[in-house]
């Protein structure tokens, strides 16, 4: 051991110079100078070697210089060298055998244990740094012990624990008089209002603690308060949103604070999740490559999960999964179970997006069994895992267990009395059902949920299962029910002023009282909905309810009110540029001109809507595969055709049905290619030189007729037809066969004229 002469001065004089220079360094740290604290600190710790170590003044140096130290290391999130300080510093402490010393260290190791992702271990030190200090009147400690462990609560979902710690937290910090102390507990008090959604509590906190970091210089705590911030503003406000996010990420880049850096990736990442892809990615692996960079377990675990939800979010499921298995495989590491149990649930999500419902079961038990290895948490995260499981049963066609295990959730929400978990948990269930169209199962949870919706005095839960029953209104279909929701909604959101939901409102009525052919009501309905979309300049909706309104009048005659609505919306789809609206309005005006006998306006409209559609998916206007493009295809050519041989033009009619009978054959829709030979059949019938093809036509759509078990009435016409032609073509053993036939189906069906008409020819033959 060396001795105080070789050390060469005094205790007293090393005291008075270092003392000073280590002060000095815990300041450099809160302006963000950490990575020059750290090369100080072994500038001053070369001279404390040769020191006489069992000096208690010397042992007090060396200590608050590693304790600095260490702090230093947290600021810049070198993980991997935080428990061999922390180690040091508790062997140093034990030496000593100095109560505030002990606390310090034990301090230190709890935050490493935490930055170290060892949540269980940090909770033994905890405790015992609380107990310590109280005892002690240790109030900053105290403090910190406090705020550590609402970290630790809060981890385990012991979410009750949380607000209470951090009160004490902030009350103990302030009256330690440690400014940069107070400011942080003030900046997680203020966190937790974010989350907690408690706008105006956060607002006040998060203003406190800035006004202290402004005052100390600590950027890094400015940039954290600017990034809760952002959580504050309503997403609506989006340039606010952008402007605090820029600030923070200018500080971010500014500093040598690779922890809050990423912090503030992370927040980008998810602030433009919705608006650049691309933009959000790249933050998010800048996070991910700091975190490598650190060789920080917590962070790349929490990464690995964000860049999942991030594929999962833009419907990526196999690139989710591929990150959520990263993340899974350190929390199992860690032995940390409540973030094991996450991943486990969004993996389960992805399958049940993919309608792998016994996969996605299997992860969300999975999910629910690492909540129950520690027998700790929040009761309600295993609760919803049940209610995950209980959708997929429903939806694996095991209703009895689903409603089983769905029965332990409505057990758990109701003995807490928390009714919007409850009600949420009935609308799940009601949305399962529903998508397994069992619409009576469906029903009876959303009205459980509505009536616990009321409860808990939730208008948005309440608007939500409400839309859910209209659904089921026109899906089952059972339209009344669908218009009486429909009526408590449109009362509901007149009483909101929601006026955009309003008219939308009018407008799903109006169409559930076209389907039960209540055309007057359809009509009062759509001109309410056209009044709201007017007045709120609305064109895209606007154009779109003067075409449905223009449907419906047709359905009453009023032609020339259909015309002039349809005038309407196709100035809205110019104006706008609305292709898909324009198509229709052609082929709208065009059954227009076909009711009115306008044949030849009928036929050109028709074939303008034809070539809006391929303008508009070319182009990639309209969101159509090519199977409903040649679906449409085929029917303004077929109407088109309709129109062009009513008009005497057989010409234009046999080139237009040959036109559709091709773009039916694409999709395979063999009963609408049945019906395109028969007409076309017709066409060609009326031409002594085509009528061997049209033999064809009429054969083969009986063979479709047949197929389908088309109505005899309809094969009775086609054995008439072919019958007929066989007569022209000079073959009456074959003309009587087909007449035979065609007699029987009218005699059956009950067609007297047609009886006669045939039974006339077949005696002339004779």
């Amino acid at each position: 051991m060396p001795t105080q002469d070789a050390f060469g001065g005094s205790v007293l004089e090393l005291t008075a110079k270092l003392r000073p220079q280590i002060d000095r360094l815990e300041e450099k740290i809160v302006i963000g100078q950490a990575e020059d604290v750290i090369e100080e600190l072994n500038r001053i710790l070369e001279q404390l070697e040769g020191a006489p170590d069992d000096d208690r003044q010397v042992a007090q140096l060396y200590f608050d210089a590693l304790y600095v130290g260490f702090q230093a290391l947290l600021w810049l999130g070198r993980c991997n060298e935080l428990m061999e300080v922390a180690d040091q510093l508790v062997k140093i402490a034990d030496d000593t055998k100095d109560p505030l010393l002990i606390t310090k260290s034990m301090i230190a190791k709890t935050k490493t244990y935490r930055w170290l992702g060892y949540y269980e271990k940090a909770r033994v030190f905890i405790l015992t740094v609380e107990d310590v200090s109280r005892r002690l009147g240790f109030q900053k400690e105290l403090a910190e012990s406090l705020l550590e462990k609402s970290f630790y609560a809060n981890s385990v979902r012991l979410l009750d624990e949380v607000l209470p710690l951090r009160l004490e937290a902030v009350s103990l910090a302030k009256e330690s008089g440690d400014e940069t102390l107070y400011a942080d507990c003030l900046y997680f008090l203020g966190a937790l209002y974010v989350k907690n959604q408690q706008p105006d509590e956060a607002d006040q906190t998060l203003k406190e603690a800035l006004d202290l970091y402004k005052k100390t210089g600590n950027n890094r705590g400015i940039c954290r308060v600017f990034r809760q911030i952002i959580d504050v503003i309503p997403l609506d406000q989006k340039d606010t949103r952008l402007e605090f996010l820029q600030k923070a990420l200018s500080l971010a880049e500014e500093s040598h604070d690779p922890v809050e850096r990423a912090m503030v990736y992370s927040a980008a990442g998810w602030e433009w999740m919705d608006t650049d892809k691309d933009l959000s990615l790249e933050y998010f692996q800048k996070e991910l490559s700091l975190y490598h960079e650190l060789e920080d377990q917590v962070g790349l675990k929490d990464c690995y999960t964000e860049i999942g939800g991030y594929y999962y979010y833009h419907s990526e499921n196999e690139k989710s999964r591929e990150y959520h298995k990263k993340s899974l495989e350190i929390a199992e590491k860690l032995e940390d179970h409540f973030s094991a149990s996450n991943s486990y649930l969004f993996l389960g999500n992805t399958y049940f997006d993919e309608d792998n419902f016994r996969d996605a079961l299997d992860h969300f038990n999975q999910s629910a069994e690492q909540l129950v290895i520690p027998k700790k948490g929040k009761k309600g995260d295993l609760v919803e895992r049940i209610l995950w499981m209980a959708r997929c049963l429903a939806l694996l066609d095991d209703s009895e267990k689903a409603e089983e295990y769905f029965n332990t959730v409505v057990q758990a929400y109701t003995e807490r009395e928390e009714w919007g978990p409850l009600a949420n948990a009935f609308a799940d269930m009601g949305r399962t059902f529903r998508r397994q169209r069992d619409f009576k199962r469906a029903t009876d949870y959303l009205l459980k949920s509505i009536d616990a919706f009321h409860k808990a005095e939730d208008v948005e839960g309440l608007l939500s299962s409400y839309n859910e029953m209209v659904g089921i209104g026109f899906e089952e279909p059972n339209y009344p029910l669908a218009i009486r929701i429909l009526d408590i909604l449109i009362k509901m959101n007149d009483e909101l002023d929601r006026q955009p939901t309003l008219a939308e409102n009018y407008k799903d009525r109006a169409a559930g009282h076209f389907n039960l052919e209540a055309y007057e009501p359809a009509v009062e309905d759509y001109v309410k909905a056209l009044n709201i979309f007017l007045a709120l300049k609305n064109n895209d909706q606007a154009g779109r309810t003067y075409a449905d309104l223009a449907e419906t009048v047709l359905k009453l005659d009023r032609h020339d009110d259909a015309l002039g609505f349809y005038a309407e919306a196709l100035s809205i789809s110019k104006q706008e540029k609305m292709l898909d609206l324009r198509a229709l309005v052609y082929e709208g005006m065009a059954d227009v001109y076909y009711a009115t006998d306008n044949y030849k306006d009928a036929a050109k409209q028709y074939l303008k809507a034809k070539a809006a559609y391929d303008v508009g998916f070319e182009d990639g206007l309209l969101d159509l595969t090519e199977e409903e493009l040649n679906e449409i295809g085929g029917r303004c050519y077929r109407k088109a055709a309709s129109s062009a041989w009513l008009n005497d033009w057989d010409g234009d009619a046999v080139f237009l049905y040959k036109k559709a009978l091709k773009a039916y054959k694409k999709v395979g829709d063999d009963l609408q290619i049945a019906e395109v030979n028969h007409r076309l059949g017709d066409v060609l019938a009326d031409n002594s030189d085509s009528y061997q093809e049209a033999l064809d036509c009429y054969s083969k759509a009986l063979h479709y007729y047949e197929t389908y078990e088309k109505e005899k009435l309809t094969e009775a016409e086609l054995y008439e037809g072919m019958g007929n032609l066989h007569l022209e073509l000079g073959d009456t053993r074959r003309a009587e066969m087909e007449l035979q036939t065609a007699l029987d189906y009218y005699y059956n069906e009950g067609e007297e004229e047609a009886v006669a008409r045939v039974q006339e020819i077949l005696e002339e033959l004779e």
